[in-house]
This record gives C-alpha cells, sequence and structure tokens, in this order.
C-alpha cells in the first residue's frame, strides 16, 4: 500500500483526502502523517513532502 486517506465531516458532509507515495509503506519504516484543516482548506501531508 501507498496511500494514506483521511476522511472528516464538519456537518457540510464528509471529505476524503488522499496522499500517495511512490515508494510502499510498508516498508518497515516510520512515517509521519500530519493532518491540518482550517476554515477554507484541509492538508494531509506525509513525510514531510508529499501532499494534497
Amino acid at each position: 500500500p501507498n496511500v494514506v486517506t483521511f476522511s472528516f465531516d464538519v456537518g457540510n458532509g464528509p471529505v476524503e483526502l488522499n496522499v500517495h507515495s511512490p515508494t510502499p509503506l510498508n516498508d518497515d519504516q516510520w512515517h509521519q502523517v500530519s493532518a491540518e484543516r482550517n476554515v477554507k482548506e484541509a492538508v494531509l501531508q506525509l513525510d514531510q513532502r508529499y501532499r494534497q
């Protein structure tokens, strides 16, 4: 698998963000995932490189 999915709903219906890694994530290494949301946008980031 090489995708991380984050979904949330703040009352306007569900939103789903997907961030893809060019390499598999099940590589026995730790990965950093962060999700941020403000009034206008949501960001999902993987390993401080790949984001949506």
